[in-house]
């Protein structure tokens, strides 16, 4: 039976602070394809100026922007030793970002050696591979490079793709499983702890299906800049593929090239026609990207957008798609925390924000909350503060919290650092009365405002809640999540939705989601309710 469709108006995404151990707050790390970052930000410091067409570590040819965040800019690279594709990301030269980078290949490294034959091998496959790292210096500084395999799209391009609705509850169910793999094996094997997990740190690996060939304008571009480069044994070798104007263009280059060495020679210095750029391994970098055709992005971000909607579907079979954490940049150690300052905020789990202790077991928070935005194509817990200031975004997440799942330990709730900014001596929040709180468990809401079917949502809720206890000590492990019952019958019907709206009617949710009456109240007392 097919899965009936609960419309909803999909909701603008809240950027979200990334979080890096350095005293400024950086901005949100979300990739935006249909934005660039930012001109003023190459600069000394900041981003390193690639060119399609160039090549890096004396193996990596730029093929074309994949993305963009606040620390670096992202790129498909072929590999011309492997003969494969992969991810390079490149990061700002400022000194915070290059430690930053530092730390984030020394702990992919110790992951990689962890991963020993059997059980470790099974579970180390869902998280990013690292395969290769290098330094490379140009006009704004020294860049750290870090080349990954390459994946598919992530998983909020997935909930994009059901436009904000319930994804299949197998492939739900199968997202859930790798994911708390990945998580098993960070926390046991490796005593890594990821810090910001979320749907866009979770992407598929079907390769086949996002990374089309190369189109034949850029092959023939890259015929021309290998031969314009001498990559090629000679100019006919590439001529096949060129356009007369290409050809007319490749003469000219390698005539002035030719003229620019014998200048050179002479005068004791051999100087390229073209800027040139050397990285650490001392491989020199032409800028030949004028030569290039690349991809057009919008080519790519149909594909990609194809692939996510496959997915949603169920034009892709379940069994070949591959789900693995990326993104290891906030990444810690189970020793030693960078920072205190972890998560992105709808993620957040309750000792981060009154500033207690914490574990791997904020990383198990952050899942359920991620699985329950598959689920539902909401937030759990989208926290809004007041517009007069009666109250803060951390006041109003810890009134959620309690609203959904209960009230809050006392002796856990005045644990932190931070306890005395949000409770009371007694355990009470300090500026949301809990009387005007009105309770409504998952399970509940999930039948009210997403028309699941009761059992269906209890099922659902049971393998949830052990996820989001507040005490993190009785919050359950990735390994105990991964033996629930709940995951252990990925057969299940996909069908859970029941009390669909009559024809003509749609379940509808606005900017905020649908209001509960405690949310209502908090609005009428000037709660800000805008994105």
């Amino acid at each position: 039976m097919p899965v009936a469709k609960v419309v909803r108006r999909a909701k603008p995404r809240q950027a979200a602070p990334k979080k890096i151990p350095a005293p400024e707050q950086s901005a949100s790390d979300e990739n935006d394809y249909s934005s660039e970052e930012d001109e003023k930000d190459y600069g000394p410091g900041g981003y390193h100026r690639v060119q399609v067409g160039q090549t890096y570590h004396d193996r990596f040819r730029v093929m074309q922007k994949l993305g963009w965040g606040h620390f670096s800019t992202v790129w498909q690279v072929w590999d011309m030793r492997s003969k494969q594709y992969y991810a390079m990301k490149v990061q700002k030269s400022a000194r915070r970002y290059r430690e930053a980078a530092e730390d984030e290949i020394e702990m992919l490294q110790h992951a990689s050696k962890q991963n020993n034959d059997g059980e470790d091998t099974v579970l180390a496959r869902h998280c990013v591979s690292l395969v290769d790292s290098f330094k490379h210096s140009g006009p704004n500084g020294q860049h750290v490079c870090m080349v990954f395999e390459m994946l598919g799209v992530d998983l909020l391009a997935l909930i994009k793709a059901s436009d904000y609705n319930l994804i299949r509850i197998s492939l739900i169910k199968r997202i859930a499983t790798h994911v708390l793999a990945g998580l098993k094996f960070m926390h046991q094997k490796c005593g890594l702890i990821h810090t910001d997990l979320k749907p866009e740190n979770v992407m598929a690996s079907n390769m086949a299906r996002v990374i089309l060939p190369p189109h034949p304008d850029m092959l023939k571009s890259i015929a021309f800049a290998k031969a314009a480069a001498g990559e090629a044994k000679s100019v006919e070798e590439a001529y096949g593929l060129l356009s007369k104007q290409q050809k007319k263009r490749l003469r000219k280059k390698l005539k002035d090239q030719a003229k620019a060495d014998t200048e050179g020679a002479e005068s004791g210095k051999s100087k390229s026609s073209t800027e040139q750029e050397r990285d650490s391994s001392g491989q020199v970098c032409e800028d030949d990207s004028q030569y290039w055709k690349p991809e057009p992005p919008e080519r790519r971000r149909l594909a990609s957008k194809q692939f996510a909607i496959d997915c949603v579907v169920g034009n892709i079979g379940d069994d070949s798609l591959l789900f693995k954490l990326v993104d290891f940049g906030n990444a810690c150690w189970d020793e030693k925390h960078f920072t205190d300052d972890i998560q992105t905020r709808q993620y957040r789990s309750p000792e981060v924000i009154i500033g207690a202790c914490w574990d791997n077991k904020v990383d198990i928070w952050s899942a359920a909350c991620t699985f329950w935005e598959l689920a539902t194509g909401d937030f759990l817990f989208d926290a809004r503060a007041a517009k007069d200031g009666a109250f803060t975004k951390e006041d109003d997440h810890l009134a959620l919290m309690v609203e959904r799942l209960g009230p809050i330990p006392k002796a856990f709730a005045l644990s932190g650092e931070d306890s005395k900014k949000y409770f009371h001596s007694n355990g009470d929040l300090k500026r949301i009365s809990m009387q005007s709180l009105r309770p409504e468990t998952l399970e509940d809401r999930l039948v009210r405002k997403y028309c699941w079917h009761r059992s269906s949502a209890q099922q659902f809720c049971e393998f949830l809640l052990p996820m989001l206890e507040f005490i993190p000590e009785r919050r359950c492990s990735a390994a105990q999540a991964l033996e629930h019952a709940w995951l252990q019958h990925c057969d299940g019907q996909d069908d859970v939705l029941s009390n669909v709206p009559a024809s003509g009617q749609e379940h509808t949710s606005d900017a905020k989601h649908e209001s509960s009456p405690t949310e209502q109240a908090k609005a009428s007392d000037g709660t800000d309710v805008s994105q």
